[in-house]
């Protein structure tokens, strides 16, 4: 019995030496150029053929980027994106391309989104389209993203 006791002491001596602490770790709030990267919408629930992609770049304030966007069975295209961001409150003009093949006397619809990057991987914000706001938070996408 003392055997045993040991080794279950040993074990979480073990276990507790071995965890990771970086989860007590304080987090770094966010920069400027951690908007630079692959951004996507986060849904709150599945809506398959929905998408919502946007690739960002930042200098000095200034963000540029470019992505596609998609309705389930509705319409789809490319994004143009430009903006700014500021102590992590981000300011953005999305312009919505449909596409020309499929939507040939489109025009193109802008959208206005103010945000604010809470953490390097979520933004979170509000987007105007069309006379209406709502709530929209990005996520990376990818791990390792370069911010």
């Amino acid at each position: 019995m003392k055997h045993l006791s040991g080794l279950l002491i040993g074990a979480c001596a073990i276990t507790i030496g071995c965890s990771d602490s970086s989860s007590t770790a304080p987090r770094v709030p966010p920069v400027d150029h951690d908007v630079q990267g692959s951004w996507g919408e986060q849904f709150a629930t599945s809506f398959p053929g929905n998408t919502f992609l946007m690739s960002l770049a930042e200098s000095s304030g200034v963000v540029t980027g470019t992505g596609t966007f998609a309705g389930e069975a509705g319409p789809f295209g490319s994004l143009a994106v430009s903006g700014t961001v500021a102590n992590s409150a981000l300011r953005l003009q999305i312009i919505y391309n449909l596409e020309p093949h499929a939507f040939p006397n489109s025009r193109p619809d802008t959208a206005q989104f103010v945000g604010t990057l809470v953490a390097a991987d979520t933004i979170d914000g509000q987007l105007t389209r069309d006379g209406s706001t709502g709530p929209l938070q990005l996520v990376r996408l990818r791990i390792n993203d370069p911010p």
